[in-house]
């Protein structure tokens, strides 16, 4: 797969700004981690990201509306914030790099400037970009273009690990 092949396919999946993941998530700083059910509703730039942690039984909900981020769950009222990466490591002590995550989560690279190495299938295998490498381990050529279902990211010592279970472009 050449640049405008990436190109082509980033451009495909475009198409649908709107789309939704069901699945699992996990997180780690190297020490201490956690993981939970995810439900990931996009529309164009807005998101709305639930995790349910089942040991905890806690469910965050991180909303990001024209422009307009909230997390609610961390405290008894919701918390606003401008990053949501920040104000996920600083309410909830998850390091996710939401921004990014929306585009590796469909696999492709959130920028022009990230480092794209494609498998035998002309699928990308790695994403490095903002300091994180971004591992695809399966997708699912139901979807065209084919969708990841199997995700590592990593930037030491922060690992997230997505499994989507269900994939719905809308």
């Amino acid at each position: 797969m050449t640049g405008s092949e990436l190109a082509a396919r980033a451009a495909a999946l475009a198409e649908h700004a709107r789309w939704s993941l069901d699945g699992r998530v996990a997180v780690s700083d190297g020490k201490d981690g956690g993981s939970g059910r995810i439900e990931w509703r996009q529309d164009g730039a807005d998101y709305v990201i639930e995790i349910r942690a089942p040991v905890s039984r806690q469910t965050w909900r991180l909303a990001s509306v024209g422009g307009a981020l909230t997390l609610e769950g961390a405290r008894r009222e919701p918390v606003h914030g401008d990053d949501a990466e920040a104000l996920l490591a600083r309410e909830v002590g998850w390091r996710l790099p939401i921004e990014q995550m929306a585009h590796w989560a469909r696999g492709v690279a959130a920028s022009p400037r990230a480092e794209v190495e494609l498998d035998d299938a002309g699928l990308p295998r790695t994403i490095r970009e903002a300091g994180w490498l971004v591992e695809f381990r399966r997708f699912d050529a139901q979807h065209e273009p084919p969708l990841p279902v199997r995700i590592a990211a990593s930037r030491p010592p922060y690992t997230v690990r997505l499994a989507v279970a269900q994939w719905r472009n809308e």
